[in-house]
C-alpha cells in the first residue's frame, strides 16, 4: 500500500519500521514528524497502512480520506480506500473508489485486480472477468492476475481458458502455490488425472500445509479410488484449517458415501462450531440429516443455511425436495421457484417444481416447468417420464400413451416408463399389454419398488400348467390390492393345482378363511416364519396376467367374499334399526395419492345429514383427536371405527349395512366383494387405474358399484351434493337396496 522513501530521512526510517512489520513504531515515528510534513500524502498513505495493519480500520480511513484532501487525484490513495471499503462491507464506495483510480491511471494494473476482486465477491462475474482481463492486458506478467482470471472462468464452467490461465500462471510464477493448485483442479475435472497428480504434488512441495491443495488432492484421490488416502489428506487439511468450509464438505460427502453419516454429521458439526455463519456447512448438514431421515433438524438446518445466503442453490433444492416428500407441495414450490430463478438453466431445478406444483392447483405452471425443464435436457428421461405421467393423470391420456413408448424406445432400461405406461393402458380397458408391462413393479431397479419379491427356495409361476401342482400366492401393495385380485386365487385350483397357499397380510386372514378354493391361508408373519415347500409361487396381481383376464371378461361374480356368522352376531346389536349407511371419507394417510383421494374432513359430507330416514354408520379408522370430536358431536352417525380390529369385523358390519359410500379406499373392494351395494367418491386426478376411465360403474364389481367422478374443478362439495340427492331419491320409494 504505501510507496517507497520520499526523501526525508524521518519519513524513510518510519518506512523501514513498516517493512519489518513494526507497524505500531512507525505510527509513533509519523505522528512525532512536524505538521507539515505529517499532512503529506506520502505519510498520510504510511501512517493508513501501519492502521490498516494494526486493524484499526477507522484510524486507516481517516488517513487516507485526509491523503485525498491533499491530492484528489492520487490513484494510489483511491485504490487503497477501495481496498478499505471492500474489507469493511462497502461494495458501493469501493466501487466508486476504484472507478476514481482507473479514470486518474488507466493503465494501473493494480487497481484493475482488486476491482475484479471487488466484482467477484459480489458474484458479478461478468465484469469480474472484465476487470482481470484488463489487469492483465496492461501488465501481461501479472501472475496473480491469470490466477484470478482462471478461477471465474472456473465459476463459469469455462475449463480449457481456465486452465490457459492457471498455465500461464505458474508459467510467470513457479512457485506459485496457489495457481499450482487451481490448474489441479481444473485438470482433475477435464479427468486428466495424472496431470492433475502433478500440479498437486508441485503445489504442495511448495507449501506442504496449503489447505485448499490437500483438499484438491483429497479429491483426486477418491477419483482415483483411493479412498483412504483421500480421507487422510482431507483430514490433514482440516488440522492445517479446522474452519475450511471445502475440507469439511468433502470430507462429509466421503463419509456420506461410505454410509458413514453419523461420522459426516459430526464433521460438518464440528466445522460449524468454528464457522456458524456457513450457509454451506449448514445446507450440507441439512443434507446428511435429511438422509438420517432427522427431518425437523434437517429442515431446521437448510432453513439456517438459506436465512444466511437466500441464493444457496444447494440449500434450496434440498430444502424444496424435503418439503415436496413431506406433501407440504405449496411451501415445496415456493422454494423450488426461488431455486429456479436463481439457476434458470437447471433442468433438475425444473423437474422438481414441476413435480411439486404438480400437486396443487396451478397446473399450468406445473405443465410449464416440465416443458422447460425438456427443453434444458431433452434426454432426460426421468423428466419425461414424468411428464407422461402429469398428462396421464390430467385425462391427456393418448399424449401420455405416445410420450411414455418414446421414453421406453429411447431409454429401454428405466422401468418407471414401462410402468407407468402399463397403468395407464389397465385404466384405459387394454388389458392384455397393460398386464404384462405391469410386472415391471418389482423390479429393483425402480426407484421406489413397488412390490418387493421375496426369495423363495422354489421360482415363479409364469402361467405354465399347474397340474399336480402346489402353488403359493404372495400378497403385494394394499389391503384394497389383496382384495380385488383375491378373486382369481380359486382359479388356481380350477387350472389344475393340487393345493393352493394364499399368504395375506394380517388383518386380511379372517376375510379369507372361508373362501372356496385355498386350501391354506397364511399371514405373512406365519409364512415367514414357517414356510412349506410348494412348487411354485406369484405375486396376487400376476394371477390376472397368468389367467389371461381381459377387461371384457372379468371374472366377477359377487359375493366371492363372506363374513362368518359369529362376526355378524357379534356386530347384530350395535347397529341401528332402519336404512344403514356406512361411509369413510378418508384413505391411509400414508398413500402417495391420499391427497387427491380423501376429503378435507367430515364437513364435507355434511349435505347427507339432510337426507331424512338415514341412519350413519362410521367406517373410518385413524381419525385424529378434532375430528374424533366433531364426529361424537354429529348425529345421525354412530362411530365404530375404534371398535373394529380386522377386515373380519368390517366385512361383518359392511355385510349388515344397505349401502356403503366411501371415497377409494379399501373398503370399496371389500364392500364390492361382499356384493354390497358401493358409492365410490373418485378425484378427477391420478385417479386409479382400476376404475377404468369415464366409467359411472365398475365390470369387477357390476351391478353394486356406483362411481361418482370429481369434475375437473376437483370440487367435492359438488359430488357429495350429488349423491345427497340421489339417496334422498332412492328413500322415497321406501327401497329395500340402492339402485
Amino acid at each position: 500500500m504505501p510507496t517507497p522513501a520520499s526523501g526525508s530521512p524521518a519519513l524513510d526510517a518510519a518506512f523501514a519500521l513498516f517493512q519489518q512489520g513494526a507497524h505500531a513504531d512507525a505510527l509513533r515515528r509519523l505522528s512525532a514528524l512536524p505538521p507539515a510534513q505529517r499532512d503529506t500524502v506520502a505519510a498520510l498513505n504510511l501512517a493508513a497502512a501501519c492502521a490498516h495493519a494494526l486493524g484499526r480500520l477507522d484510524e486507516a480511513e481517516a488517513h487516507w480520506t485526509r491523503a485525498l484532501q491533499v491530492d484528489p487525484d492520487h490513484a494510489l490513495i483511491h485504490n487503497n480506500l477501495g481496498i478499505l471499503y471492500q474489507k469493511t462491507g462497502r461494495p458501493a464506495q469501493a466501487e466508486t473508489a476504484f472507478r476514481h483510480a482507473l479514470a486518474r491511471r488507466p493503465d494501473y494494473s493494480e487497481a484493475s485486480f482488486n476491482f475484479g476482486a471487488l466484482w467477484q465477491d459480489l458474484k458479478n462475474l461478468d465484469e469480474a472477468e472484465h476487470w482481470y482481463r484488463n489487469a492483465v492486458a496492461i501488465r501481461p506478467a501479472y501472475a496473480q492476475a491469470h490466477n484470478n482470471l482462471g478461477v471465474v472462468l472456473r465459476m463459469r464452467q469455462r475449463w480449457q481458458e481456465a486452465r490457459d490461465r492457471f498455465e500461464e500462471a505458474t508459467r510467470i510464477a513457479p512457485d506459485f502455490a496457489d495457481a499450482h493448485q487451481n490448474l489441479a483442479l481444473v485438470l482433475l475435472h477435464l479427468k486428466e488425472l495424472d496431470a492433475a497428480d502433478r500440479s498437486i504434488m508441485q503445489s504442495l512441495a511448495l507449501n506442504p500445509r496449503h489447505a485448499m491443495a490437500l483438499v484438491t488432492l483429497g479429491m483426486l484421490r477418491d477419483v482415483q479410488g483411493r479412498e483412504e488416502d483421500a480421507l487422510a489428506a482431507l483430514q490433514q487439511a482440516l488440522d492445517v484449517q479446522p474452519a475450511l468450509t471445502e475440507a469439511a464438505v468433502n470430507l462429509a460427502s466421503l463419509h456420506a458415501r461410505r454410509k458413514r453419516l453419523q461420522e459426516a454429521q459430526s464433521v460438518l458439526e464440528r466445522a460449524l462450531a468454528r464457522d456458524p455463519g456457513s450457509a454451506e456447512l449448514h445446507a450440507n448438514l441439512g443434507a446428511i440429516l435429511r438422509l438420517r431421515q432427522q427431518l425437523p433438524e434437517a429442515e431446521a438446518a437448510l432453513e439456517r443455511a438459506l436465512a444466511i445466503n437466500p441464493d444457496d442453490t444447494a440449500a434450496l433444492y434440498n430444502l424444496g425436495s424435503l418439503l415436496h416428500n413431506a406433501r407440504r407441495h405449496g411451501e415445496a414450490a415456493t422454494r423450488l421457484r426461488a431455486l429456479a430463478a436463481r439457476d434458470p438453466g437447471s433442468a433438475e431445478a425444473q423437474r422438481m417444481l414441476a413435480l411439486a406444483l404438480q400437486h396443487g392447483p396451478r397446473l399450468q405452471e406445473a405443465e410449464a416447468a416440465f416443458q422447460k425443464a425438456l427443453e434444458l435436457a431433452p434426454d432426460h428421461a426421468l423428466i419425461a417420464n414424468a411428464y407422461a405421467t402429469f398428462l396421464h393423470n390430467t385425462h391427456r391420456h393418448a399424449e401420455a400413451e405416445q410420450r411414455y413408448r418414446a421414453v421406453i424406445e429411447a431409454h429401454p432400461d428405466l422401468p418407471e416408463a414401462r410402468w407407468n405406461l402399463g397403468l395407464l393402458l389397465l385404466k384405459l380397458g387394454r388389458f392384455e399389454e397393460g398386464w404384462a408391462l405391469a410386472e415391471t413393479r418389482y423390479d429393483k431397479t425402480l426407484e421406489t419398488v413397488i412390490a418387493d419379491a421375496p426369495s423363495f427356495p422354489f421360482p415363479r409361476w409364469n402361467g405354465e400348467s399347474l397340474a399336480g401342482k402346489d402353488i403359493l400366492v404372495w400378497p403385494e401393495q394394499g389391503a384394497g390390492d389383496e382384495i380385488q385380485f383375491a378373486r382369481f386365487v380359486p382359479m388356481l385350483k380350477a387350472a389344475g393345482a393340487r393345493r393352493v397357499t394364499l399368504v395375506c397380510k394380517a388383518p386380511l386372514a379372517p376375510l379369507f378363511q372361508s373362501m372356496a378354493g385355498i386350501d391354506h391361508v397364511q399371514t405373512v408373519e406365519e409364512a415367514m416364519a414357517h414356510l412349506a415347500r410348494h412348487d411354485c409361487w406369484s405375486f396376487i396381481a400376476s394371477l390376472a396376467l397368468h389367467l389371461q383376464v381381459r377387461a371384457g371378461a372379468i371374472p366377477a361374480a359377487l359375493p366371492y367374499l363372506h363374513a362368518t356368522s359369529a362376526r355378524m352376531e357379534r356386530w347384530r346389536h350395535r347397529l341401528p334399526q332402519g336404512c344403514r349407511v356406512g361411509l369413510v371419507w378418508k384413505g391411509n394417510a400414508g398413500h402417495g395419492n391420499d391427497a387427491f383421494r380423501s376429503l378435507s374432513g367430515l364437513d364435507v359430507l355434511a349435505p347427507l345429514w339432510t337426507v331424512p330416514g338415514v341412519s350413519y354408520v362410521s367406517l373410518q379408522r385413524g381419525m385424529e383427536k378434532e375430528e374424533r370430536v366433531e364426529l361424537d358431536a354429529r348425529l345421525p352417525l354412530l362411530d365404530l371405527g375404534p371398535l373394529i380390529d380386522d377386515f373380519g369385523d368390517t366385512a361383518a358390519i359392511v355385510s349388515q349395512l344397505d349401502l356403503v359410500i366411501c371415497v377409494d379406499t379399501s373398503i370399496a373392494h371389500l364392500a364390492g366383494a361382499l356384493g354390497k351395494p358401493c358409492w365410490v367418491m373418485l378425484p378427477w386426478r391420478n385417479t386409479d387405474w382400476r376404475w377404468l376411465h369415464g366409467r359411472d360403474d365398475s365390470p369387477w364389481y357390476p351391478g353394486v358399484m356406483r362411481l361418482y367422478r370429481q369434475p375437473p374443478s376437483e370440487d367435492w362439495h359438488a359430488v357429495v351434493r350429488r349423491i345427497r340427492d340421489d339417496l334422498a331419491a332412492w328413500r322415497k320409494p321406501a327401497r329395500t337396496s340402492p339402485p
